[in-house]
């Protein structure tokens, strides 16, 4: 029998053990290759505008990816070793050499990595066109990509995981010289001590995490990263004696409670977790961590791109605005437009404004880029405010004093400008006009490229304003339908203004660079999420199950002391449970303190997304946790 059949022999026998490992390193190789080929892809990046920032964050993903993957494939390694102790002992009983055990660990490995590269590659031939048409769909470009299989994609992928999976396979050669035979028998008899309990640890863990949750929710801007450093600081640091420490005190603590310890089998789960929590402490706190760190960046890009979204329609009400002395050429516009039949004009508005010079610094009680002296604001009167309004869902007014006022900007809500009969508009050329902030609305009349201030007053008053010789302003704003996807009548309505010499400002453009700007952020942010979870998820699976066959005596002996099948399998389904909950749990609250800190530091609404990242997270754990208890149940139907 030669290495090559001995070790293809071991990887079908084990392949329970393997499928899961190949499963996760596969996805990592796939998901890899696909941000390699985005990166050579040239047809992207002669219509992606930030080309330098986009290849340079792609390969910033690529770098966190291989790390990540190196820490899975080595604690899975080490996994794999620790069970496999008694048969690289046995080899050695019979008399085989410990080069040849350990070149018959390298062809396991080699073969491993040969049918994760190859799955990989070839998931990620199949899947990467899907996958850029998913990026350009969030990007708003719409380009026809055609099928390739960029050689330097696949050569890269193939050097980074060869060179990954040769270090690691070389770790493991080097551990069959490291222990000695009598170890190799009784690595998993070894005599477990009872944890001590650390009351000082365990106290300070509390107080190190609610001082960094104390400060996440008084964090403030001005000193946000000074802030940030330190709650990260406290948390981290609190995080790894709350497993070592706290968690041993709570169970040691639960165990006084007679009621409790003696009820069912939890005499058995309480006793074996405060071991085993204490063994798994630095994997769960890191997990933890992890996982706090993948939610609240996962919910924070997503919340980022949504709430930048919204902003950008809410200071960009229209498809088009057009800004022309005399308005002449309406009809040619309109004509323009519907030579696209899929973008359908919705909505046609004609303003009139007062341009006036006023002093912001009267309304605004905080230091701001818009306090400040000759801001040129338009004003409309609320009839013509009223009537688009009505259209956008935007509050309507019924009546304004002569002395009351409304303003529409996107920037500011009205409790930033405190009591209304307290801020007073000034109006430079008419310094005895002084009106009192009714309402503000948050949302932008026109477009924020001209005005991004309008004050509304009374039509009574608007006209007598107008009588004292302010200069007024004509502009024409058109909605279309898929806006978003305008880029060929948006090129042919600039050409066309730039000839007439009309000043346009358009939706798509502003869209279309936001766009751009997170949308690699957020594609790289979700499948290095996939990444971190999935390895996460099979360091739990790979450390319980290599625990399976260690406790199977304590099993079979639980079992002779008189305890049913089922009772011994409500015992592992417990033990299983509380270890993936744990770290889930833990670093949900981890994230939801973070998370609420990114909303307020960066005025967005992260909590759909939030949400979402949870149940994804959850779900995932889910299936790990079934898949474990699963091989337990099969582990112990066997003994």
């Amino acid at each position: 029998m030669t290495f090559y059949s001995l070790a293809m022999k071991n990887i079908k026998r084990n392949f329970r053990n393997y499928s899961l490992y190949i499963f996760s390193t596969t996805l990592s190789i796939f998901i890899y290759y696909a941000f390699s080929t985005i990166r050579y892809n040239d047809k992207i990046f002669t219509v992606a505008e930030e080309v330098l920032k986009f290849k340079a964050l792609l390969q910033m993903s690529n770098y966190i990816i291989a790390f990540v993957v190196v820490i899975f494939i080595w604690y899975a390694n080490t996994f794999f070793m620790k069970k496999r102790k008694k048969e690289v002992a046995l080899f050695s009983l019979v008399g085989v050499k410990k080069t040849q055990i350990g070149r018959m660990l390298l062809i396991e490995n080699a073969l491993v990595a040969l049918i994760s590269l190859v799955l990989g590659i070839l998931i990620g031939i199949i899947f990467s066109k899907f996958l850029i048409m998913i990026l350009l769909r969030i990007m708003l470009i719409r380009v026809e990509i055609p099928f390739s299989i960029p050689i330097k994609s696949v050569i890269e992928t193939t050097i980074i995981f060869a060179a990954i999976f040769l270090v690691v396979s070389v770790h493991s050669y080097t551990l069959v010289y490291r222990v000695k035979i009598i170890d190799l028998f009784h690595s998993s008899k070894k005599k477990e001590q009872e944890p001590k309990t650390n009351i000082f640890m365990a106290t300070a863990s509390i107080i190190l995490i609610g001082c960094g949750y104390y400060l996440s929710q008084h964090a403030v801007n001005d000193y946000f990263l000074t802030y940030a450093l330190i709650i990260s600081g406290c948390v981290i640091i609190g995080t790894f004696p709350l497993f070592s420490s706290f968690t041993t005190a709570l169970f040691k603590y639960l165990k006084r409670h007679k009621k409790l310890f003696y009820k069912g089998t939890n005499l058995i789960t309480l006793t074996n977790l405060t071991y085993k929590l204490k063994s798994h402490a630095r994997t769960l706190a890191i997990i933890t961590l992890l996982t706090a760190t993948t939610i609240s960046a996962m919910g924070s890009l997503y919340g980022l791109y949504v709430t930048l979204s919204r902003a950008n329609e809410n200071e960009h009400p229209y498809s088009y605005v057009f800004r022309e002395e005399n308005m002449d050429s309406t009809d040619e516009i309109v004509d323009i437009i519907e030579q696209y039949p899929n973008h359908k004009i919705l909505d046609k508005e004609r303003f009139t404004f007062l341009a006036i010079t006023t002093d912001m610094q009267s309304i605004h009680n905080e230091e701001s880029y818009f306090n400040r002296e000759s801001v040129s604001m338009a004003y409309s009167k609320l009839s013509d405010y009223n009537q688009v309004a009505a259209k956008q869902g935007l509050p309507t007014f019924q009546h304004l004093e002569d002395n009351e006022c409304i303003l529409v900007t996107p920037y500011y809500h009205f409790d930033t400008f405190g009591p209304a009969n307290q801020n007073q508009i000034v109006i430079k050329n008419a310094p005895n006009e002084r009106y009192v902030l009714k309402d503000v609305v948050q949302k932008a009349f026109l477009s924020t490229n001209y005005y991004p201030f309008t004050a509304v007053v009374s039509d009574e008053k608007y006209h007598a304003i107008s009588l004292a010789g302010n200069p007024t302003d004509t502009m024409i704003g058109i909605e279309v339908k898929n806006e978003v996807f305008s880029q060929s009548l948006t090129t042919q309505l600039k050409d066309y203004c730039k000839g007439k010499n009309i000043s346009i400002t358009d939706y798509y453009t502003t869209i279309r660079t936001l766009s751009e700007k997170k949308a690699v952020a957020l594609f790289s942010g979700f499948f290095l999420g996939v990444v971190f979870l999935i390895a996460t998820g099979s360091i739990i699976y790979l450390k319980l199950i290599t625990e399976a066959y260690e406790e199977k005596d304590k099993f079979i002996i639980l079992r002779k002391l008189g305890f049913s099948y089922k009772e011994i399998k409500t015992i592992a389904k417990k033990q299983i449970f509380i270890i993936f909950a744990m770290p889930l749990i833990i670093g949900i609250i981890h994230a939801c303190f973070a998370l609420s800190t990114f909303n307020h530091m960066l005025v967005i609404d992260a909590t759909d997304a939030f949400i979402v990242a949870i149940l994804f997270f959850v779900i995932i754990y889910f299936a790990y946790y079934w898949l474990t208890v699963n091989y337990y149940n099969k582990v112990l139907s066997k003994s």
